[in-house]
């Protein structure tokens, strides 16, 4: 794999280190706006690269690994990231919609209000992560296990969290309507208000025995 460092990122640049026929491993490089829609980064390593409002549609990101970059309001739709891996990531208002996240995963990235919307999602990680105000409308956290995940305000409707683990989680004030959450565990889950007309939405949900009290008190009981 070839290093390159401290460089400035445009097509240009970009499609002569593809024509070198191997992956890249960019450190330091700066690419803010540049357009790279379509290309073929297959295997990349990115690392400490500023991408803000870079333009990825539909490029090949396929295994690509993604350290400590900033890719705040980048477009990334419809780019096929399977097992893509992005660390320590800054992509608030990212727009991954209809992208493929087949094995991708996120650990330790801010990604306030990005958008998932309409993505092709199978057994995506996502580790110690702030999603507040994120789309993730129709997302499946179907079996996953969920560690350090703020998604409070995201848009979870119709979002699939069976069987889901969600530890150290908040879903404080998302919007959960057709979200469903049979056997998933959310004992350590913050999940707001608990009325009774709100708890209906976790019907089927492993609750703790301190969140149980705190619906009984949304109902109107008096516990004691």
């Amino acid at each position: 794999m070839q290093l390159v460092e401290d460089t400035a990122l445009d097509r240009d640049t970009v499609q002569r280190l593809i024509d070198r026929g191997t992956p890249v491993h960019l450190r330091n490089c700066a690419g803010q706006g540049a357009d790279l829609s379509r290309l073929d980064l297959t295997g990349w390593v990115f690392e400490r690269c500023e991408l803000r409002q870079a333009n990825l549609r539909a490029a090949t990101l396929d295994g690509t690994r993604w350290r400590s970059c900033r890719l705040s309001f980048a477009d990334l739709a419809s780019a096929d990231l399977s097992d893509a891996r992005f660390e320590g990531a800054f992509a608030d208002n990212a727009k991954f919609t209809n992208a493929r996240l087949q094995d991708c995963a996120f650990a330790e990235c801010r990604l306030l209000g990005a958008d998932f919307t309409g993505v092709r999602a199978f057994d995506v990680g996502f580790r110690d992560c702030s999603l507040t105000l994120a789309l993730l409308p129709g997302f499946s956290f179907r079996n996953a296990r969920l560690q350090g995940l703020d998604l409070a305000e995201a848009d979870l409707t119709k979002a699939d969290f069976r069987a889901a683990i969600l530890q150290r989680c908040s879903l404080r004030g998302a919007t959960l309507d057709g979200a469903r959450f049979e056997g998933a565990d959310i004992r350590d889950a913050e999940i707001g208000s608990l009325s009774g007309v709100e708890m209906a939405r976790f019907r089927g949900a492993k609750i703790s025995a301190e969140q149980a009290v705190q619906v009984a008190r949304g109902l109107g009981f008096k516990v004691g």
